[in-house]
């Protein structure tokens, strides 16, 4: 897991202590042993979903700044937006 005890405000230091894997198995792990995690990560995909398919939210560019190493949270949104900009916190 991420080690706490590190300074997170330098890119370097994210880069050798972020673990990917724990965090996708974490937060993104859909397999069939519940989690309190799983379930809200799978209640906001749910959400974004039913925002993005009503037709209300759509444009030119969305931004989505800290977006993770993932692009679930995008992917409802794909229809609405003519680009779509993703930033992370490191390079």
């Amino acid at each position: 897991m991420i080690d706490t005890s590190a300074n997170f405000t330098e890119e370097e230091v994210y880069q050798v202590h972020f673990n990917f894997r724990d965090y996708l198995e974490t937060w993104y792990n859909f397999g069939r042993v519940f989690s309190i995690k799983n379930s809200l990560m799978t209640s906001v995909l749910r959400n974004l979903q039913e925002v993005f398919s009503a037709g209300d939210v759509k444009g030119d560019t969305l931004i989505d700044i800290g977006s993770t190493p993932t692009i679930y949270q995008l992917l409802s949104a794909c229809k609405k937006f003519n680009e779509i900009i993703i930033s992370d916190y490191t390079n």
